[in-house]
């Protein structure tokens, strides 16, 4: 369950990246900032996914 969402968040990031790639728009700082942003919210959503699973199976 974990891996999926994290595939999920990569995917995301490599989809926002082709998507600035192809954007009119070359800015190397816009495409990097986005792509971490995406990183960092994928990564909160994997660790509140295990927080959560987690705090389920303790019950």
């Amino acid at each position: 369950m974990l891996t999926l969402t994290w595939i999920k968040a990569e995917r995301g990031a490599f989809g926002h990246a082709l998507a600035l790639k192809r954007s009119k728009r070359k800015n190397p700082m816009d495409a990097a900032h986005m792509s971490y942003l995406v990183l960092v919210i994928g990564g909160m959503a994997a660790f509140g996914l295990t927080l959560f699973t987690v705090s389920r199976i303790a019950k």
